[in-house]
């Protein structure tokens, strides 16, 4: 082996090293924008849940309830998710903050929902109406006569 060709394999050997360094750094500047998206999407899931909550509970008590729709109004409060597991993010602690302003929306009421904790926010918005008699209520067919009350 003569003394160009030492040279060469150092010269491959080098080349070699640089290109593996080149694909290592790519991967890993993945795995980090990777790792930062997938904690935003656990803030934003947090936050997004608390509101679905929200939403459940506010349709749930005005759909039977023409008094509870009327008594809605606009309300500011602040959640504080229960303790993380362990081994979840700090994120799963993180306050969030609630708010619904509501509107006056022909067959019902239109409440803006919107909602934020340390690193996401969003916003949503629910048609709130009666869709259903109260509990206790007397149904009857239209054009009968409803039964006398005890």
């Amino acid at each position: 082996m003569n003394r160009r060709a030492r040279g060469q394999s150092l010269l491959e050997a080098l080349l070699a090293l640089a290109l593996v360094s080149l694909v290592l750094g790519a991967a890993f500047a993945a795995l980090g924008v990777t790792t930062r998206a997938k904690a935003a999407d656990e803030d934003r899931t947090t936050a997004a849940d608390a509101a679905a909550n929200v939403a459940a509970e506010l349709r749930a008590a005005t759909e039977y309830d023409a008094d509870a729709l009327a008594a809605l109004g606009n309300a500011t409060w602040t959640v504080l998710p229960p303790s993380p597991p362990p081994g979840a993010s700090p994120a799963d602690a993180a306050l969030i903050t609630l708010s619904t302003n509501v509107q006056p929306d022909g067959a019902g009421v239109a409440v803006g929902l919107s909602f934020a904790s340390a690193k996401a926010s969003g916003a949503t918005t629910l048609v709130l109406q009666q869709y259903a008699p109260a509990p206790g209520s007397q149904v009857f067919r239209i054009g009968a006569t409803p039964a006398p009350s005890p």
